[in-house]
């Protein structure tokens, strides 16, 4: 009886999940003539953060063009000074320069927000690093990031990234860019070069026509169309189990004769998430939206009180091994030997935000710190 009431309550947590979400779709591209907003994180060169704050775009040597709807986005060249060791080390930087250029648009929580444009030239230094973004930050939790997705700006052409928004109208949601690298000398602004965006043109969510997943005996059957001018030549499925760090677990050849296509995956854990990757003809390539696969697994992790601030009590049907604190961004934050059917974990250490919990036979729950 308990055992059963376990899976009752587990299977209900996982259903008030997915109705945090809905299947609303949001496009955006590039648009010179929206309120484009700049925020600096500033790091040491070890990768200790120095501090954040909102900036100027100038500041962060982002230039916005509205009439010609291009934006030219580049390392930061402001906070150089040479007789000042904080920003400079002789002829160089002394400071990583997280430079976000965003705009935080409303009435988009509880869909699926589409981020897509086109990359006119990107001649960037190896140095440096450009992606796009799409973030929702919880003011209610520290401003933690309850959703991160990224995707590296190509040399040129096409790119597309996307993000189930929580319908949660508190949160902030921002789609942007970032560049990230040392604070650089203005006296090697034309080689370190810069990267130009425009709209999109040819928008790679029009290559998807639909994309739906089932889930029966621990596997998750995706199955997805495109459309007949498509010019997809193939899919890497990627998998995640935090819906932040993917990695590919397969690759589909696209089919030109009938368009549609099916992918199963093991999924071997009480919740997984998958998207794909598509890559074009031209190596332009955007992901899809992410599909969340909730497993009915015979042995749920009940996971209470939550959210919480300090303590967090664990009950299995059967013996937790081992089991890893992960946050948002994928890392282990603490590694647990419990050997039991349920655990008493002290939280208080951890910093605001969210984050899951992976059991030795990658069962995993996710609970908030307040």
């Amino acid at each position: 009886m308990i055992k059963k009431l376990q899976k009752t309550l587990f299977i209900a947590l996982c259903l008030s999940v997915l109705g945090l979400f809905s299947n609303a779709q949001v496009i955006v591209t590039v648009d010179g003539g929206s309120a484009w907003t700049g925020y600096m994180n500033v790091f040491d060169l070890g990768g200790g953060y120095q501090f954040g704050s909102s900036w100027g775009l100038s500041d962060l040597k982002t230039t916005i063009n509205a009439a010609t709807n291009e934006i030219t986005l580049q390392p930061n060249y402001q906070t150089y000074n040479a007789a000042d060791p904080y920003w400079s080390n002789g002829l160089i930087g002394n400071k990583i320069m997280e430079a976000n250029t965003f705009v935080e648009p409303a009435g988009v929580t509880g869909q699926t927000l589409i981020f897509e444009g086109n990359i006119v030239s990107n001649n960037l230094a190896a140095s440096y690093s450009a992606v796009a973004f799409i973030k929702a930050l919880d003011p209610a939790a520290g401003y933690s990031a309850v959703v991160f997705q990224t995707v590296p700006l190509p040399t040129s052409g096409a790119f597309s990234i996307s993000a189930m928004i929580p319908n949660n109208p508190s949160l902030i949601v921002q789609y942007g860019f970032t560049i990230n690298g040392l604070n650089a000398n203005p006296v090697d602004e034309a080689a370190f070069g810069s990267v130009v965006v425009t709209p999109s043109n040819q928008p790679l969510s029009n290559q998807l026509t639909s994309l739906d997943m089932s889930v029966d005996n621990n596997k998750a059957q995706l199955k997805w169309a495109t459309s007949a001018s498509s010019n997809i030549k193939f899919f890497e499925v990627e998998k995640s189990f935090n819906n932040s760090n993917f990695s590919s677990v397969g690759t589909v050849e696209a089919n030109n004769v009938t368009n549609t296509y099916t992918f199963t995956n093991e999924i071997n854990s009480s919740v997984a998430y998958y998207r794909l990757k598509f890559i074009t003809d031209n190596g332009n390539y955007g992901y899809s939206k992410v599909l969340t696969a909730n497993n009915n697994i015979d042995d749920p992790i009940l996971i209470f009180p939550n959210p919480s601030s300090s303590e967090l009590n664990l009950i299995s049907a059967n013996n937790i091994e081992r089991l890893d604190i992960i946050n948002t961004t994928g890392s282990v934050v603490k590694s647990i030997n419990v050997m039991d059917k349920s655990a008493k974990l002290d939280i208080s250490h951890l910093r605001k935000g969210l984050y899951f919990i992976r059991t030795k036979n990658n069962n995993l729950g996710r609970f908030e710190k307040l």
